[in-house]
């Protein structure tokens, strides 16, 4: 009988952590994910000769940069965060502290600024400003 109460005991224990595990893994996940902030490119008027171009601006500070950008995907039938890597981008001339963007990058592509840490192309991160997703 007293072996029988132990196994109860065990068993019991055992669902039980196996149950707060379940529930708080996603959060435990997230909390260990970089943590970044996204923004949009404005669009601005460039002057060449006697016309004005409106393009994308890039603010002078990201000029050299590697620039990354935030894609949407779903993992595990759920949605995720995931970097991506601005290539082939073409800026054009500097006027009052932002650089044409000729190529490359469009207003409509969430830009990362401010990584809580080191990231990489094509790993998860958390948005820290989700509500300002154009999409």
């Amino acid at each position: 009988m007293q072996k029988r109460k132990i196994i109860l005991v065990i068993s019991v224990m055992f669902y039980l952590t196996m149950g707060v595990l379940a529930l708080c893994s996603r959060g435990w996940y997230q909390a260990g994910l970089p943590k970044v902030r996204i923004f949009y490119l404005d669009q601005r008027a460039f002057r060449e000769d006697r016309t004005y171009h409106y393009l994308p601006a890039l603010p002078e500070s990201y000029y050299g940069q590697t620039l990354y950008y935030v894609q949407r995907t779903y993992k595990n039938k759920e949605l995720c965060y995931v970097v991506a890597e601005a290539k082939d981008v073409v800026l054009g001339k500097e006027e009052n502290g932002y650089y044409a963007v000729e190529d490359g990058l469009t207003v409509y592509l969430p830009l990362i600024v401010d990584p809580s840490g080191d990231i990489a192309e094509g790993q998860e991160v958390l948005v820290e400003n989700e509500e300002d997703f154009l999409w």
